[in-house]
């Protein structure tokens, strides 16, 4: 990826009406990024709704975790 001094927000490519959904997040300067990951159970309705790969760890990691999706007002 290359350096630039702005953020940079990926979003994942969803059906037309659905909310948009951030898939990656990148500080200036920085050449990594954060990346979300979801409850297995949550992700893979996810990925099966997108068509698309979405990162995810076992449910009961996650425990403790905010996992309430956001909602744009």
């Amino acid at each position: 990826m290359k350096l630039t001094g702005k953020t940079v927000v990926t979003f994942s490519e969803r059906p037309d009406g659905a909310p948009a959904a951030i898939k990656a997040w990148f500080y200036p300067g920085e050449n990594f990024g954060h990346r979300f990951v979801y409850p297995k159970s949550e992700a893979a309705k996810l990925a099966k709704a997108d068509s698309e790969s979405v990162a995810a760890m076992p449910d009961e990691e996650l425990n403790g975790f905010a996992t309430r999706p956001t909602v744009r007002t």
